[in-house]
């Protein structure tokens, strides 16, 4: 916990002492992401999934699968094969995994326009599941905004590739991604559906998996209602406002926050969504701190942000502050030893 609150303080820290010393703040970005690596690297047994990470390449040792035989993303099964000569220990799957998510990380901030606010909203909201839990997916998005950042189509495309077989989720964003490059073109669109086609029939049995998976349990959705709800969908309701108020409305950032609320609208049925309000919200963020929202007023900017940040933090923050009480509900037990370690997220089934 001491760890976690230390990293907070350092990154408000260094925001605000870059506006002193502006030729240090890439030397800052690095000390930042620096500490990021470190806690993630070395966390030991810390993280919710941690555990079945560690089952995963157990069980890969044993079986040793090829990287496209699709039981996993091929990136994942990569990252396994190499790790497997070094060591029987999925703590270097884990080591990688930090490893390159750090060095995005560092590149992404470098090319934001305000890097320190995204860096310390990223650590608050996104770090603890995309770098403890979900580091496949957690590794993919940042790939992807990466690819968002890159002038060349080809090198865009290639990073965006990479983004893919690192976690198939990412596929629901191509849609964002070809809005973001000013790629609306019949041409393009073909080829991607014809691609995007090839690949689903490839995968086809490894996604109906997926699916089946979300859909097992009788609670597959996430309940959101009253002010939950009007959290989750305020940030789309103040940018119409806003567009309303100056009667003009940019075509990308509508698509945007409309794909936002759909994710909203899914999620009360079906909480694979939540993954995608997740990686939506990243991307958002992005724009906001790359000043990318189609406002030209200030105080439009600041609204539609501080509205948005409001949106995502506060479920993150409550997310782990019930994250005690939901593990001994999903284990069907009354409690749970709550042990704090390098950050707030206990590994619970160490027993």
């Amino acid at each position: 916990m001491l760890e976690y609150s230390f990293v907070l303080l350092l990154s408000l820290g260094l925001w605000f002492t870059s506006y002193r010393y502006p030729e240090l703040k890439s030397i800052f970005i690095f000390i930042l992401v620096l500490c990021f690596f470190i806690l993630a690297a070395l966390r030991g047994e810390v993280g919710a999934d941690t555990f079945a990470y560690d089952e995963i390449y157990q069980r890969y040792l044993q079986s040793s699968y090829g990287v496209f035989e699709l039981r996993f993303e091929p990136a994942f099964v990569l990252i396994m094969k190499i790790s497997s000569y070094i060591s029987d220990s999925s703590q270097f799957v884990i080591f990688f995994y930090a490893l390159f998510q750090a060095v995005l990380l560092f590149f992404i901030a470098k090319k934001i326009k305000f890097p320190f606010l995204f860096l310390f909203i990223y650590f608050l909201t996104f770090y603890l599941q995309f770098h403890l839990n979900t580091i496949r997916v957690g590794l993919a998005v940042l790939l992807f905004i990466y690819s968002l950042q890159l002038n060349s189509a080809r090198s865009s495309l290639f990073f965006l590739l990479l983004a893919v077989i690192n976690h198939f989720s990412i596929l629901l964003l191509i849609p964002i991604w070809m809005v973001y490059k000013d790629m609306l073109n019949w041409k393009l669109i073909i080829a991607l559906i014809l691609i995007f086609s090839l690949f689903l029939w490839a995968i086809f049995d490894y996604f109906l998996i997926k699916v089946a998976l979300y859909f097992q349990t009788e609670d597959s959705k996430i309940s959101l209602s009253g002010i939950a709800l009007l959290l989750f969908i305020s940030p789309f309701l103040v940018y119409i406002t806003l567009s309303m108020l100056r009667m003009k409305f940019s075509v990308k950032m509508l698509v945007y926050n409309s794909f936002l609320v759909s994710s909203v609208v899914g999620i009360l049925y079906v909480d694979i969504f939540y993954r995608l309000h997740t990686l939506l919200g990243l991307f958002m963020l992005f724009l906001i701190a790359n000043d990318k929202l189609g406002f030209k007023k200030l105080y439009s900017k600041v609204a539609f942000s501080s509205v948005f940040v409001l949106s995502i933090t506060v479920p993150a923050i409550y997310s782990v502050l019930t994250e005690q009480s939901n593990v001994a509900k999903a284990n069907g037990i009354s409690s749970v030893e709550f042990r704090y370690t390098f950050i707030p997220y206990d590994f619970f089934f160490n027993e």
